[in-house]
């Protein structure tokens, strides 16, 4: 009984693809051969990959359960191309350093946000400077 139970089990896979142009192309299918060759084929004019045609998968990973495979998908589709590569080549190491937080402003923002969380009452001075246009004048308000 086990094995009939188990060949209906369906598989869901999130996908990345290489594209012609170099551009990576994330998505999710319940096939990914049949997938990769509908890229190839051009079926969708519209769709991103048409113009960069061929293709050739990158990155693949196999989920059961479908809401987990479309949370996997929308975060990587997030993700620089430095991120997506070192998850193509499984440096595992490297995404952990890419995740962290290179924005000193957002950085400054967490590290406020954590001082009126726990209760540290500490002094923060920010300097913000006024947006100065190319052309070197002020906008007026």
């Amino acid at each position: 009984m086990a094995g009939k139970i188990d060949s209906f089990m369906k598989f869901y896979y999130v996908y990345i693809v290489c594209c012609s142009d170099g551009q990576y192309y994330c998505g999710i299918t319940n096939d990914v051969e049949r997938r990769v060759s509908e890229h190839n084929l051009g079926l969708s004019p519209t769709s991103f990959t048409f113009q960069r045609r061929p293709v050739q998968l990158a990155y693949s990973a196999e989920f059961k359960n479908v809401d987990e495979a479309i949370a996997w998908e929308k975060r990587v589709k997030r993700w620089s191309r430095m991120k997506k590569e070192a998850l193509i080549h499984g440096e595992f190491d490297k995404l952990i350093a890419l995740a962290t937080c290179k924005n000193i402003t957002k950085e400054l923002g967490n590290r406020i946000l954590r001082r009126i969380r726990y209760g540290i009452r500490h002094s923060v001075s920010v300097m913000v400077r006024p947006f100065v246009p190319a052309h070197g004048r002020r906008r007026s308000p």
